[in-house]
């Protein structure tokens, strides 16, 4: 069902799921310019709808088992999909719906999934604390980079892309129930930016058409490194309209 915000009145007809579906959406999230929403039901599928129309927007995606979770990349390229059941997170191109990069796989029951902004970096929400952010593209685990005594009940970033706060499941001792704050790099203004600061971040650098990944030698850390301090003395508009470095 669709509702009006600000009345709270029904907004328009209904989606209606597929006979095979046989309790209800798991879970709901619209695109970033509101045209389009993407469902997860406990038939294994994501589907995409027309907002205005109400109508299927292509075939569906076969994630598998219960799909608990869906999330829309900022740009809204690609949707990101869990399965509890099946302790696993894929991401989808929207346009061919197809799976790009490899199956993430967890170890304890998966919740739901969100984006970084600029799209490089996946969030888990599981009860598997040793997997919770990924580079989804290469399957690389960054759980090192915040770690957590139990697993990630919740998460959510901040717009700019620089916070990210996690709730963690609920334990017996004080340390689980806590709500942590992560610092993140700044949101890259260009594309070779993303590229080096996740770079950096990962320890491989993306080669070729197909988007092959090779570890990072010393010589491209020393390099990245040097590109990368460049960047950031860049001058950048502050709030006030004067200009100040990275």
């Amino acid at each position: 069902w669709f509702w009006d915000a600000r009345s709270f009145a029904v907004a328009g007809r209904a989606i209606e799921l597929p006979a095979a579906v046989m309790n209800a959406a798991q879970n709901v999230a619209f695109s970033p310019d509101g045209s389009r929403l993407a469902t997860g039901q406990n038939d294994g599928y994501v589907r995409l709808w027309d907002v205005e129309t109400r109508r299927a927007l292509g075939p569906a995606f076969e994630h598998g088992g219960l799909v608990n979770g869906v999330a829309f990349s900022a740009d809204g390229r690609r949707i990101a999909s869990t399965n509890g059941a099946g302790e696993t997170a894929k991401v989808w191109d929207v346009t061919t719906g197809r799976q790009i990069g490899p199956t993430l796989r967890h170890q304890g029951v998966v919740w739901g999934v969100a984006f970084h902004p600029a799209g490089e970096l996946l969030v888990v929400r599981s009860n598997d604390p040793g997997a919770n952010l990924w580079h989804w593209q290469t399957g690389t685990n960054l759980s090192i980079y915040m770690p957590h005594p139990a697993g990630v009940g919740d998460a959510v970033f901040s717009p700019d892309g620089r916070t990210l706060l996690t709730v963690t499941v609920a334990g017996r001792d004080e340390e689980s129930r806590v709500v942590r704050r992560w610092s993140f790099p700044p949101i890259p203004t260009t594309r070779r930016e993303a590229e080096v600061r996740t770079s950096l971040f990962t320890g491989v650098r993306r080669v070729g058409p197909d988007d092959a990944y090779v570890v990072l030698t010393p010589e491209d850390w020393r390099n990245y490194q040097a590109e990368l301090a460049n960047m950031d003395e860049r001058p950048v508009a502050s709030e006030d309209g004067s200009r100040v470095s990275r």
